[in-house]
């Protein structure tokens, strides 16, 4: 692994200044939106013409099972308030929404204009 990107779940406690870090293999682009419960995380690859889902199971320190889907060129990801469902956004005015223990495409909302800050989830 010497000289080699890796890929990892790191847990950092600021008061203890220590950093635990779970290698899970090589270095990929991927975002990472945290799940309510804190048990799982979500992650979106993607190279062009091949978008995929990641989960990532922080409990057990694995990667979690990945799922190839119909993506756009630009795209950002974020996780319900409740952790069931994943939002596609940015770079349109759309938002995609995909069931998070699935991946599967649920619906599509269209906004008036086109999306140009992050989104925020704000529970109920």
């Amino acid at each position: 692994m010497q000289n080699r990107r890796t890929m990892g779940i790191a847990r950092v406690n600021l008061a203890g200044k220590s950093v635990e870090f779970w290698p899970l293999g090589p270095a990929h682009p991927v975002s990472f939106s945290l799940a309510p419960d804190r048990k799982r995380a979500y992650g979106l690859f993607q190279d062009i013409g091949r978008y995929e889902f990641w989960t990532f199971d922080l409990e057990k320190h694995a990667l979690g099972p990945r799922t190839e889907f119909s993506g756009r060129p630009r795209m950002a990801l974020r996780t319900s308030s409740n952790g069931k469902v994943l939002y596609i956004y940015q770079a349109g005015n759309t938002i995609d929404l995909y069931e998070a223990a699935t991946y599967k495409f649920l619906r599509t909302v269209t906004l008036d204009a086109d999306t140009t800050t992050e989104l925020f989830v704000i529970p109920k």
